[in-house]
């Protein structure tokens, strides 16, 4: 891996915690010792400002609920699903004071499309930024 390609998924990850969901197909697209050495020695840390930034993105509708789930799975377990052999999460940390309001909004987030409680409407959007401290 080049030191380029290197930089534009440290870049990809930094843009995925900021909120821009968009940038997961590129995280996607790469192998996991690509992102371990892309992301070597970089503390990775969730903000509220982002997760309010992706449910009002998501609520605006300038991406799908399946987006919204893929953003959310990367952010609250540190890899994405389906890429098949091992897989070592990388350590995303949470902004501490909102850790738990941002712990229920990704994990929200992350049920789209499940069968029971698969639906993240407008209504229970705006409770998600109330509980984040974050007006509607």
């Amino acid at each position: 891996m080049t030191a380029s390609n290197r930089s534009e998924l440290a870049t990809a990850v930094a843009a995925v915690l900021a909120g821009d969901a968009e940038q997961l197909s590129l995280i996607a697209a790469a192998a996991q010792h690509e992102l371990t050495d892309a992301l070597a020695g970089s503390d990775l840390v969730l903000t509220r400002d982002a997760v309010a930034r992706t449910l009002r993105r998501y609520r605006a509708g300038e991406f799908d609920g399946a987006t919204a789930r893929a953003w959310a799975s990367f952010v609250r377990r540190g890899y994405i699903g389906g890429s098949g052999g091992p897989v070592v999460p990388v350590r995303i940390d949470y902004e501490e004071a909102y850790e738990d309001a941002m712990v229920e909004a990704v994990g929200r987030l992350d049920e789209i499309g499940d069968l029971i409680d698969g639906t993240v409407d407008e209504a229970e959007i705006s409770v998600l930024l109330g509980v984040l401290g974050e007006p509607s």
